[in-house]
């Protein structure tokens, strides 16, 4: 063997030897899902997981039901992020979700109603839950061209690499999302005006009187589009999209740990309670930290509409709790849902709205919860209750509206922190 050969032999050795460094350093692509695929929460097909499994598009169990969404997944509980057509009541384990070819994914209930939880408004040839937390509708062979994406819609949250436009609202959740992702009682709007807004829910847009936050970013201008972005890094920052040097503000400081790479998922979520918050999960361990808060350091009492109606907050040495004005009585929120998802569940409703007086001065001696309650109730009356009372009063005596007040006892709810 002379050396030229002996050279060429070395060299083809040394190249086959080698790893293929160029497939290596190409971006792993998402996982396609095909028009006809389909989702049920009672089959092992009930979720559609990003390529890494950190994020997940499908059934999630809330109480006896179950919803549509997407969550983090954790080791021990997952964190919901997203939730379709969150003000309607869960479904049973006969759901089912399908993709279709005409870009939607539809919800089948056991009655065999249906529902629309994305629409494209264009063909659909794929989808993909991407590792951002992204849901994403694609139109062609290529993953170039994304016609419909989770992140355009988002509910109380956002992830990092997500904006909320000019004119965007998140808002809050009634309870925790892992316990009922319900529309709550407070909402967060990148205005207009380049300001960033935390108001109660009940209020108007346009008085500022009746927020309790601010990023103190509005500007005259007419040529502003501002929006809120929170980037890879865990930065919360506010942008002028029509402007050359974009950047307005950044909403947070940098924490010691907060270079940490992929292995770090940010996301902003407003609270059930009003509080904005900025967290970082940390993938390789599963924890989960607070690196920013929105009112800052903020106490509940501080919170507009933390109470809710007819109650008001106060201090007992450090802890601040609700208390109810005077005539009004406590009312747990947990009671209000399981009525308010009877009522929903209710075909048959009488016309006329009754109110019916409950009180309980016996067992207000055994329980200083609930003394001396009285339910307000309209517009349902169970079944058992109307025959025996027709058959105790088979004459009912009307009163008049005056006596009615004089007689009764009203009370109302109000909402105590999560």
């Amino acid at each position: 063997m002379d050396a030229y050969t002996a050279t060429i032999t070395i060299l083809l050795f040394v190249s086959l030897s080698l790893p293929n460094t160029v497939a290596q350093a190409q971006p792993q692509l998402p996982d396609q899902i095909a028009p006809g695929s389909s989702l049920s929460p009672s089959s092992r097909d009930y979720m559609w997981l990003s390529p890494s499994g950190r994020f997940a598009f499908g059934f999630f169990q809330q109480g006896n039901g179950f919803r549509v969404g997407i969550w983090l997944v954790g080791e021990t509980d997952n964190v919901v992020v997203w939730i379709a057509n969150r003000d309607d009541p869960p479904v049973t384990s006969t759901a089912k979700l399908q993709f279709t070819m005409n870009g939607t994914i539809i919800l089948t209930e056991q009655q065999g109603q249906e529902k629309l939880i994305v629409n494209a408004n264009a063909r659909a040839s794929s989808a993909s839950m991407l590792d951002s937390g992204n849901f994403v509708l694609y139109n062609g062979n290529n993953y170039s061209r994304i016609i419909w994406k989770s992140f355009d819609h988002p509910t109380n949250t956002l992830l990092g690499g997500q904006s909320l436009p000019c004119g965007g609202q998140l808002s809050s959740s009634l309870l925790e999302m892992v316990i009922n992702g319900t529309t709550g009682r407070f909402r967060l709007n990148m205005q207009v005006d380049g300001n960033l807004v935390l108001y109660p829910a009940y209020t108007t847009q346009s008085s500022y009187w009746d927020s309790y936050w601010t990023s103190d970013t509005g500007t005259d201008s007419a040529n502003v589009k501002y929006r809120l972005y929170l980037n890879k890094t865990g930065f919360l920052q506010i942008w002028n999209s029509s402007s050359d040097y974009g950047l307005i503000k950044t909403l947070n400081d940098a924490e010691e740990d907060q270079y940490t790479g992929n292995q770090t998922i940010y996301r902003a979520t407003l609270a059930s309670h009003g509080v904005f918050r900025l967290h970082a999960h940390y993938a390789n361990n599963g924890g989960d930290k607070t690196i920013a808060t929105f009112p800052k350091n903020s106490r509940k009492c501080e919170i507009k509409g933390f109470c809710g109606f007819n109650s008001y907050c106060t201090f007992d040495d450090r802890e601040q709790f609700c208390n109810c004005l005077a005539e009004f009585r406590r009312k747990k929120e947990e009671e209000k849902l399981e009525k308010d998802e009877k009522d929903k569940e209710d075909d048959k409703k009488p016309q006329d709205a009754e109110i019916i007086i409950i009180s309980s001065d016996s067992e207000a001696e055994e329980n200083e919860d609930d003394a001396d309650y009285v339910e307000f109730l309209a517009g349902y009356v169970p079944e058992e209750e109307q025959e025996e009372e027709e058959e105790q009063n088979p004459d009912p005596i009307e009163i008049s509206s005056e006596d009615a007040e004089e007689k009764s006892e009203i009370s109302s709810e109000y909402y105590p922190s999560d």
